[in-house]
């Protein structure tokens, strides 16, 4: 599931799809990929590895602090707390900024 550079989840019952980019060997950027990666929304929150267990933080309506005991779970919490009011009403489309 790590990946050098980027992963994705595979959606199922209990996920939804959610980007994973890695930006060094302990931390990762979550993104939501049905929101143009130039959109503000897209980004749902980071996970940073210490020692045995995964810090994450969401970022939804504030930002809140969680830890997870592998990268997994962390991944369960970016679903369990995706708010899909976040995205802009272009999502599947062009950027406002690619626009001008």
């Amino acid at each position: 599931m790590i990946a050098d550079s980027t992963a994705q989840t595979a959606p199922d019952s209990t996920t939804d799809s959610v980007t994973l980019v890695r930006l060094s060997p302990t931390e990762w950027r979550v993104s939501d990929p049905r929101a143009s990666a130039h959109d503000a929304a897209s980004l749902l929150g980071f996970i940073e590895a210490r020692g045995g267990s995964f810090e994450v933080t969401v970022l939804n309506q504030g930002v809140a602090s969680y830890t997870a005991s592998d990268l997994d779970g962390a991944l369960a919490l970016f679903a369990s707390k995706r708010d899909s009011r976040r995205l802009s009403p272009n999502v599947g489309g062009t950027s406002r900024s690619a626009m001008r």
